[in-house]
């Protein structure tokens, strides 16, 4: 039941702190935000999808030498807006909200909903 309600708000919940932080910290900066809840604003060079489905949203270059990177698990492609939406997002400057994790030594936004990502 507590995941149904959890999943059931966090849509509202990302949209909520989208709507209330002040400015988006740049991609080149997330990288001293580890751990924080935050929305990072830059262009995305590069969409990419892993043989398991996983896609990729790379800012401040490519793979492997992105500056940042929003991960959204293959389970979650469809709730984010599916491939071809995903896809779309290549050259173009977008807004990512979520905790800034680690992966590999490079920061990244898990993104599981649509709410996460404001073009």
């Amino acid at each position: 039941m507590k995941n149904v309600l959890l999943t059931l708000l966090l849509p509202f919940l990302l949209a909520t702190i989208v709507c209330c932080q002040a400015e988006p910290i740049l991609t080149e900066e997330a990288k001293n935000h580890i751990g924080e809840d935050a929305s990072v604003r830059g262009l995305v060079e590069q969409v990419s999808f892993s043989q398991k489905g996983n896609a990729f949203l790379n800012f401040g270059g490519r793979s492997p030498r992105q500056v940042f990177t929003g991960f959204v698990p293959a389970q979650s492609v469809a709730a984010v807006g599916g491939q071809k939406f995903l896809e779309s997002l290549s050259g173009n400057p977008i807004t990512v909200t979520g905790k800034i994790e680690l992966h590999k030594g490079r920061p990244e936004i898990v993104i599981s909903s649509s709410a996460q990502i404001v073009k």
